[in-house]
């Protein structure tokens, strides 16, 4: 689903999503997707600030505000945990994490190119022509909207962006290679580095990920690997907050 907005409601509608496609005919939604409902909204909440950094999670209160159970809330909690968006201690329960310092940024974007850049190599032969109109499908639909400084506004570009790279990254189909990717939690915790600013060099993006694309469908390995290179050592150079944090090693590495 896609976050809306509006006035306070009870069930899936509470958490603020657009449920209403669903045929009401069908079984109840399955814990699963109300856990993943349930997960979307709260790290709604802690990108745009309702929830703040340190701020401890009370989870029957937190179940009560969204109109479900707390069995969706802890495992909505537990995932979010994983990501590094709340942080989990033994009898103290779950807090807003701490938001991303300059140094975390930069280790956060040096392990990407390690993982990103691996998954590439590894898994360059199982580039399909399918796969690379799935990325161009997702680059076109970045291409063609347009994004406000909100989180609300650029939510949309979150997924597509997310989608895009994690593609690449389950290129080797190695389980372990995607699971240290999703622990990185690159795409839950960087947006609130973004809310109040919004995706301002998104032109910037759709060109870079347009060199991808066109590598990976003449299946050039090296020049696949140095567009996506670019690409993530360009947007770190693009962060405000670089300068504050301590050298970034690959712009050592090219100057």
């Amino acid at each position: 689903g896609r976050w809306r907005g509006g006035a306070p409601r009870r069930g899936p509608a509470a958490l603020g999503w657009d449920v209403s496609s669903l045929d009401q005919t069908r079984a109840p939604l399955r814990k699963a997707n109300l856990a993943s409902l349930a997960h979307d909204e709260i790290l709604r909440r802690i990108t745009v600030g309702e929830l703040r950094e340190g701020e401890k999670i009370v989870l029957h209160d937190l179940a009560r505000s969204l109109g479900v159970s707390p069995i969706p809330i802890r495992e909505a909690l537990s995932r979010l945990s994983a990501e590094r968006t709340v942080t989990y201690e033994p009898n103290r329960g779950f807090r807003v994490a701490p938001a991303l310092g300059p140094d975390e940024v930069a280790d956060l974007f040096e392990a990407r190119l390690v993982l990103e850049l691996g998954a590439l190599e590894v898994g360059m032969a199982q580039v399909t022509d399918a796969m690379v109109a799935e990325l161009s499908l997702i680059n076109d639909r970045i291409r063609r909207r347009s994004y406000g400084p909100r989180f609300e506004d650029f939510a949309d570009f979150i997924l597509d962006n997310a989608r895009f790279h994690a593609i690449l990254v389950g290129l080797p189909g190695n389980p372990l290679v995607q699971e240290a990717y999703d622990r990185l939690g690159y795409h839950q915790r960087i947006p609130r580095t973004m809310h109040g600013r919004g995706i301002v060099d998104a032109a910037r993006i759709v060109e870079e990920h347009d060199a991808i694309v066109a590598a990976l469908r003449a299946r050039d390995r090296d020049g696949a690997r140095a567009a996506l290179r670019a690409h993530i050592v360009d947007a770190y150079d693009r962060l405000p907050m670089r300068e504050a944090g301590r050298a970034f090693r690959p712009l050592q590495a090219q100057a």
